[in-house]
């Protein structure tokens, strides 16, 4: 999904177009050096999906952290932290929050 500040530059741009503005003025416009500055910064590199793992942690009522793990599908993390949610809401109110994280290795060590 493109970046909002760049969907707001190209509305700025077709505004500028619908005005009526000649091309040559709006080519020496501010307008024109934001876009090109926008255009010379790096493309930000999107998660591959192989890269992106779930979480799910449990908090009791005092928002303390009773239980938590991770899976690589969304489903058995549901299924792990639904199944810890029933056991502990014995003890009381608790809540289970599910989370998506992209991983970035950051260190690999081999020993051998």
């Amino acid at each position: 999904m493109p970046d909002p500040d760049y969907k707001a530059l190209c509305a700025e741009l077709i505004d500028a177009l619908d005005s009526g503005i000649p091309a040559g003025r709006i080519r020496m416009s501010p307008l024109v050096d934001r876009a090109r500055a926008m255009l010379a910064e790096p493309v930000p590199v999107e998660p591959v999906w192989a890269d992106i793992h779930y979480v799910w942690e449990l908090e009791d009522a005092d928002g303390e952290w009773q239980a938590g793990g991770s899976a690589n599908s969304l489903g058995d993390v549901q299924r792990e932290g639904n199944r810890y949610l029933q056991t502990y809401s014995q003890d009381g109110p608790h809540k289970l929050i599910i989370q998506r994280h992209c991983v970035n290795t950051i260190e690999e060590v081999t020993n051998g």
